[in-house]
């Protein structure tokens, strides 16, 4: 991934986790301005905002460090378990393949091997068939 600039960073992580900017802003917070400032490099967050930021990871140490410097490649993105996912009501098949994309795209891969994208179609299939039958 390369060295990237901190509100790129910052944007980064916040997309990996599903967040808008109002989203983000109310889990550690601060305004939306605030966020918005931060992403157009307009604002620099505080020691403490950058923690927070990292906390709502389940490797908060590795993106705290991630975000302070942005050397090397970012880490993969998971919930730390105490926070609430915000995509509740998707699939429970959906974060998950979110990380896998995630992971894909930190490792500078631009596509992931057919056979992965047909199973990940085959559980979503599933799981929206089961749907189907409860409200049946």
């Amino acid at each position: 991934m390369g060295t990237l600039r901190l509100p790129d960073r910052i944007r980064y992580l916040r997309e990996r986790l599903g967040l808008t900017q109002a989203e983000l802003a109310e889990r550690i917070g601060v305004r939306d301005a605030t966020v918005s400032d931060w992403e157009r490099g307009t604002a620099k967050p505080r020691t403490r905002s950058l923690r927070a930021l990292a906390e709502l990871t389940a490797q908060p140490g590795e993106w705290r460090a991630w975000l302070k410097t942005g050397e090397g490649n970012a880490p993969r993105v998971d919930w730390a378990s105490d926070q609430p996912d915000p995509r509740l009501d998707t699939p429970p098949e959906y974060p998950e393949f979110l990380r896998t994309m995630a992971d894909y795209i930190a490792r500078g891969e631009t596509s992931m091997p057919l056979e992965e994208v047909e199973e990940w179609a085959r559980k979503l299939v599933r799981r929206q068939k089961q749907q189907e039958a409860k409200e049946g």
